[in-house]
């Protein structure tokens, strides 16, 4: 098979799931009310135990084989399912009566911070029952025959006097469902776990669910081994594929994303060969249709020739995520942020994972990297981030991604000191109080081979995802033509007062397979706090070294650091400690 059809046949899964479970639908916390189904016999003793007005939501988990497939499916959903229950009903269907529980879709509307009912979903009647003809059906559709697959989840169970009426309705719901899905159908019922379990004699094929006392789904596990419960044409051989439903009372999707930037951050980035700025001016929530997401919004500019900024946009989308979607699909933001609280990057892992269920893709991961690569053709694409969750660089070659489409490299982080100049032939300027305490001034020298356009920014921040220990500034030196750079030399200045063991690097981010690191750079020491270098290539640049003890302003008193005096406090309680034991012993 190959990897278009494969991917197509996920998403129909997915799609066939999704379809399913919306009109299986999805149930709430409930309560005790009075209601007494007729005929007395042999049900005098039923009750629905829950409450019209209650909510009930589910989260949704889906596996192919070993591999986490949810963040697809609840990229299409968008967050929990909930339904509000709205009526118990006694309703002809198809010429008999069944008794029901009605229920309508509603979702968490972020712009009004409430639960609002879905505009567009219907009323559909779930766990429809005809005790007379000892029928139970998982919703009026499957009655109607509008349901053709076999796959299916009852929500509701009423109670027989004080209990839950689990044998009658797991026989049931097998003769109307499960035995037409198993064919030869083993039933497996636990009074004390309030769980129904049908399997296959067989095969490994199952589907388990379980109930509250109140007669709501609190779970169901559906385990399909070989695809048997999904017999579609494309379905990868030896694949297995469990389906979870599990119950939630959280149904707000965005109140714990976080994010790791804040506004009036100024990011700086090559923007597939063009110079672009972004200024963070909002985080906010949001819902379109019935999906809520957290977004980080930004201003943006682009360099122009002319080294001036254009406006791209204003208040545009740089982020965006929910509790279930890190990076939701298919919609076109410039993506410069992603959220870093613990759920979210569990999300981005499980996107990777994804990636893994293509025989020829391999994933490779290092700290706040990953490289997904195409073993046949060769193709890749890397991205890394900072702990912040800022994109630090992404690039792909021969791997085209709908939502990864561009080449983009972070250039400065919060520049203390940012400029553009037109470079012809040779230039020199100076580029002052960078770095640490703004401590650092620079020289520059460069030459070019052809009229070019640069770009310089100083910072105290790294712009890359890796870290460089004890650095005192960075320096990020471009040209619209990287290759038109002949020589560049750079004086640095600094207050050798201050500083010392100073090391200059520059960080190499073709190295180790693209994942770059932090290489040294050897200096000439010109004394007096300054040192140079020439280099005949463009990077960030940094100093690193470790600043000297001072002693206090306006004390005359020699500077003890802290270390040593914690080292004489330690000796000053030894002696004291000797002395009253020695003390102690002589009174005895």
């Amino acid at each position: 098979m190959n990897k278009k059809n494969y991917k197509i046949t996920i998403l129909l899964i997915i799609s066939i799931l999704s379809t399913s479970l919306l009109i299986f639908g999805n149930v709430i916390s409930v309560r005790a009310t009075d209601f007494a189904p007729k005929p007395d016999q042999p049900n005098e003793d039923f009750s629905w135990n829950f409450t019209k007005g209650d909510l009930i939501g589910f989260d949704y988990q889906m596996f192919m084989n070993d591999t986490d497939m949810s963040f697809i499916y609840m990229s299409e959903m968008g967050g929990p399912q909930i339904f509000n229950i709205t009526d118990f009903g006694y309703t002809n269907i198809s010429g008999s009566f069944y008794y029901n529980v009605k229920a309508k879709q509603v979702f968490y509307n972020a712009n009004k911070s409430i639960i609002e009912e879905n505009p567009i979903a219907t009323e559909v009647m779930f766990s429809c029952i005809n005790f007379t003809n000892g029928e139970m059906y998982r919703n009026s559709d499957q009655i109607e025959g509008f349901l053709h697959g076999n796959i299916g989840i009852n929500f509701f169970i009423p109670h027989n006097g004080t209990d839950l009426a689990l044998e009658w309705c797991a026989y049931a719901l097998n003769e109307t469902t499960f035995s037409e899905t198993f064919y030869k159908t083993m039933i497996e019922i636990k009074t004390e776990t309030n769980e129904i379990i049908y399997t296959n004699s067989t095969t490994n094929d199952y589907i388990a669910l379980k109930y509250y006392e109140n007669g709501t789904l609190e779970s169901m596990e559906m385990f399909s081994e070989n695809g048997t419960l999904f017999p579609m044409q494309g379905l990868p051989q030896n694949t297995n594929l469990t389906y979870k439903v599990v119950r939630t009372n959280d149904f707000n999707p965005v109140d714990e994303v976080e994010w790791g930037i804040d506004i009036g951050d100024i990011y700086i980035y090559n923007w597939d060969d063009e110079i672009r700025k972004f200024e963070i001016v909002d985080q906010m929530e949001e819902t379109f249709g019935t999906t809520s997401i957290s977004e980080v919004r930004a201003d943006s500019w682009i360099l122009n020739a002319s080294s001036q900024w254009d406006l791209l946009y204003k208040n545009g989308t740089v982020g965006a995520a929910n509790e279930y979607i890190s990076l939701p699909m298919g919609k076109n933001y410039d993506y410069i942020t992603l959220p870093i609280d613990n759920n979210s990057q569990k999300n981005l892992m499980k996107m990777e994972d994804y990636f893994m269920i293509f025989p020829e893709i391999s994933v490779i991961t290092e700290g706040n990297s990953v490289k997904i690569i195409n073993e046949t053709t060769g193709g890749y694409i890397i991205s890394q981030w900072s702990k912040e969750g800022v994109i630090t660089h992404l690039k792909t070659e021969q791997l085209p991604l709908q939502l990864w489409n561009n080449n983009v490299t972070l250039l400065a982080s919060n520049p203390d000191n940012f400029g553009t100049t037109i470079v012809d032939g040779e230039d020199s300027f100076q580029i002052t109080d960078i770095g640490t305490g703004q401590d650092f001034d620079i020289d520059v020298d460069i030459s070019v081979s052809e009229i070019s356009q640069m770009m310089y920014s100083g910072s105290s921040k790294n712009s890359v995802h890796l870290k460089l220990n004890e650095a005192l500034l960075f320096l990020d030196i471009s040209l619209n033509k990287s290759d038109n750079l002949s020589n560049l030399n750079l004086t640095i200045h600094y207050n050798n007062q201050k500083y010392e063991d100073i090391e200059a690097w520059w960080f190499n981010q073709s190295a180790d397979d693209g994942f770059g690191k932090w290489e040294k750079i050897s200096y000439t020491d010109l004394g007096d706090g300054t040192i140079t270098f020439s280099v005949d290539h463009l990077s960030l640049f940094s100093l690193s070294g470790s600043e000297i003890d001072q002693a206090p302003d306006g004390d005359d008193t020699p500077y003890i650091p802290f270390g040593y005096y914690f080292l004489i406090y330690l000796t000053i309680a030894t002696i004291l400690g000797i002395i009253h034991t020695a003390r102690k012993k002589i009174e005895l």
